[in-house]
């Protein structure tokens, strides 16, 4: 069972013909939702207190205020993910917004509130994200703020030598191929497959060295 009462688990694989949850705790849904999700909002808080600087430097001493109350927030967020507390309807006016408080309304008609570990993994991980842009959308100054900008830049940068050899890989293909062969198409989804190590998501933020990734 899970350390928390609230968060009730099976030790079993996910069984057929259901939806992934955290609920059945030998799938990567638990995985998530006990592991990563709280781990990707520790990472986040942890490099806004480092950067609370650069963003003061950037949008103003203002912001400063609101960078507290931004840590804050996500602060109480991750504690909600991780004892199991009922996802909670959006306030944001954005027209998403609406879809996800409309589906999370349902899920309440059908089954009772839909909990972090209880309910489909896909709309809890979705949804983290969704809570995380509406606390920055709804402050004044840092509205904009990407808070994953950093590692994204990051790892493009690390990946460039792989994406130039790619490209040249593809111009060689359309130069000098007439009509591009199946083993060429396979190796191109197999490529594409592989792109998955690279998720920062996965990975948890961290940028991996793109050529030891892809010679495993």
């Amino acid at each position: 069972m899970c350390e928390c009462n609230s968060c009730r688990t099976m030790d079993i694989k996910t069984p057929r013909n259901v939806y992934l949850t955290a609920f059945y705790k030998r799938s990567f849904a638990f995985y998530t939702v006990k592991n990563r999700m709280p781990i990707i909002l520790t990472s986040l808080i942890d490099n806004l207190v480092r950067s609370k600087n650069i963003i003061v430097d950037q949008y103003g001493k203002e912001a400063q205020e609101e960078l507290k109350t931004v840590i804050g927030e996500l602060s109480e967020f991750k504690y909600e993910i991780q004892t199991n507390k009922p996802l909670k309807l959006l306030t944001s006016e954005e027209p998403d917004a609406k879809i996800y408080n409309e589906y999370i309304t349902t899920l309440t008609e059908q089954d009772g509130q839909p909990t972090h570990f209880h309910t489909i993994w896909l709309l809890t991980e979705c949804y983290m994200y969704r809570r995380l842009r509406q606390i920055f959308e709804q402050t004044s100054l840092l509205n904009t703020y990407d808070p994953f900008c950093g590692q994204k830049e990051n790892a493009y940068r690390t990946a460039l030598p792989l994406i130039r050899q790619m490209g040249e890989y593809i111009l060689n293909i359309v130069e000098n191929s007439l009509d591009a062969n199946m083993e060429e198409f396979i190796s191109l989804l197999k490529l594409n497959l592989w792109g998955n190590k690279c998720d920062l998501s996965l990975s948890l933020g961290q940028v991996e060295d793109h050529k030891m990734l892809f010679n495993t």
